[in-house]
């Protein structure tokens, strides 16, 4: 279906127990990549060939350009994405999750352009991705405020016993301010924090999160 701001439900292969269903790796290869657009032809195989030489297990994925919601197969790849809402070709975000581990994801939640998140049943405890794409340091600051709203209200919604990870694009600097040492440590590539790199780090305060 094509619903955003729903929760699908992934239905389960009769055929797989609930251990098979489980990620069994003890190792997960994580990443996020700004693709710039999937809406190009042939740009998804292009992905999906790119993430198989890497050997990458799950992707966060940013600027996917498509509208809606929904998953689309590759030959290597499931991918799921959450897009505009109005059928608009900008922003959008998503997972690339391996086929061979694409039986372990219970749900995706489509929230909106700049939001998704995925729940994968793990070997011990579920694991629930979020994936991000905030707005740029010179957006409106509302624009800003109601992004971080609704990432801390996704936040909340993921039970806590899950492993939360929160993945993508956050168009942030983090600086080398002692203030933040605790959470990103000192080797930063830049000397201040820029707007956005403050909010994300007082996300990651709130969160008890390390950046």
């Amino acid at each position: 279906s094509e619903q955003n701001g729903q929760i699908w439900t992934c239905p389960r292969n009769p055929n797989l127990s609930d251990n098979d269903s489980r990620i069994r790796k003890k190792q997960l290869r994580f990443g996020t990549w700004n693709i710039r657009t999937l809406a190009s032809p042939g740009a998804s195989e292009v992905l999906s060939n790119e993430l198989k030489r890497y050997n990458m297990d799950l992707v966060a994925l940013q600027e996917v350009r498509w509208p809606h919601g929904g998953k689309e197969c590759t030959e290597n790849y499931q991918i799921y994405y959450s897009g505009n809402k109005e059928g608009k070709y900008q922003r959008g975000v998503g997972f690339a999750i391996k086929r061979q581990i694409d039986s372990a994801v219970i749900s995706f939640e489509a929230v909106n352009e700049r939001l998704c998140t995925i729940r994968l049943k793990g070997r011990f405890k579920n694991i629930s991705v979020i994936c991000i794409y905030a707005p740029i340091e010179d957006a409106e600051a509302e624009d800003k405020d109601t992004f971080y709203e609704e990432l801390e209200e996704l936040w909340n919604r993921i039970p806590n016993y899950d492993v939360k990870i929160v993945m993508g694009d956050a168009n942030a600097k983090i600086g080398k301010e002692i203030l933040w040492r605790s959470i990103a440590g000192k080797e930063s590539l830049h000397e201040e924090s820029n707007d956005n790199g403050t909010r994300l780090l007082s996300l990651a305060v709130a969160g008890d999160l390390k950046v």
